[in-house]
């Protein structure tokens, strides 16, 4: 789990610093706390809510895909 939100906070960051946004920017626009924009940046968990804040500012959305798993008998 920590690899995947670490993914994510990268890839977050990166869409950030090539809009051209300071951490401080993407705060005032979603009115998510600046700590918290940094924690997601780091691969730290977050609430679903301010995660999708953050990623609309900066024109990214979140998908899910179906994965097969198989459970023990």
């Amino acid at each position: 789990m920590k690899e995947e939100l670490t993914r994510i906070g990268r890839k977050i960051r990166q869409r950030r610093e090539a809009l051209g946004y300071t951490q401080s920017d993407v705060s005032e626009i979603s009115g998510v706390a600046e700590r918290t924009i940094r924690s997601i940046e780091g691969g730290i968990n977050t609430n679903m809510a301010n995660l999708m804040k953050v990623l609309n500012v900066l024109g990214l959305s979140l998908s899910v895909d179906i994965k097969q798993v198989e459970y023990g008998d």
